[in-house]
């Protein structure tokens, strides 16, 4: 029988929170699947998701952070 991860359980696997993986789930980024049968939702990740999951994030290209331009200083111009 396969063994589903939790939620929390991810969230030590990646080093983030716990919100970090409901937003992942929210966004469709990290497949999961809701068991509740209730409003609130209770998330089982099949460990086959997580690994497409893990996959396709570490093919990703970091994004190059954004240099700001200096301003010069304006200038007092002495006569």
């Amino acid at each position: 029988m396969k063994q589903f991860l939790s939620p929390p359980r991810v969230a030590e696997i990646l080093g983030c929170g716990v919100e970090k993986v409901h937003a992942y789930i929210n966004r469709g980024e990290l497949r999961a699947i809701n068991t509740s049968l209730g409003d609130r939702p209770r998330y089982k990740i099949d460990p086959d998701d997580f690994d497409a999951f893990c996959e396709s994030r570490a093919s990703q290209k970091p994004q190059a952070a954004q240099k700001r331009r200096s301003v010069p200083k304006a200038s007092k111009d002495y006569v």
